[in-house]
């Protein structure tokens, strides 16, 4: 004879109609399609435009003059390498654009890091990682940045950021040599 475990009541939370609107992510990718179609709109004519969403390979190893990622970094393993790797594909003036959810602050990026599990089994996004200082990290120096709340019931799916960014110019040393 088996034994068969009763299931606990939590188990049964986790799996009811209120907890599943809590990770229901239809209102945010509404909001990031309009978010996204507003800046296509901008950049229309602006040269050549690699748009990158969830699912995405990168772009093709040909610079383009902008990167358009719409929770495509959130959706990556390796956040600073995708970041590094899209600013090295951005040709002169290049800029990347950003839509991507990102670490809250104080109690709502306690909450995103201990939900983060739980977030990217329901969601396919990392939530637990600050994105403007991955993309400060790469190279990137972010020109207009936008935090923004999605009107969702979970606060740990809330923060997000629509952001521009373009590669940190090299400056000789030389320029900035003190001892001279």
């Amino acid at each position: 004879m088996g034994v068969v475990a009763a299931p606990s009541r939590g188990a049964s939370r986790l799996a009811s109609p209120a907890m599943s609107r809590l990770w229901d992510t239809a209102t945010i990718r509404a909001e990031v399609a309009r978010r996204r179609d507003v800046l296509l709109a901008d950049l229309d004519g602006a040269g050549t435009v690699a748009l990158l969403e969830d699912g995405a390979t990168a772009p093709t190893a040909e610079p383009v003059d902008h990167v358009v990622s719409v929770a495509w970094l959130a959706g990556r393993d390796d956040l600073d390498g995708a970041l590094s790797d899209l600013a090295r594909r951005l040709g002169p003036g290049g800029r990347v654009h950003l839509i991507e959810p990102t670490l809250g602050v104080d109690l709502t990026a306690r909450a995103q890091r201990l939900a983060a599990t739980v977030a990217q089994r329901r969601t396919g996004w990392r939530i637990d990682r600050d994105i403007p200082a991955a993309a400060r990290r790469a190279g990137l120096v972010l020109t207009d940045l936008e935090r923004f709340s999605m009107p969702v019931p979970s606060p740990v799916l809330r923060p997000w950021i629509e952001g521009t960014g373009r590669v940190r110019p090299h400056v000789p040393s030389d320029l900035w040599d003190t001892t001279r």
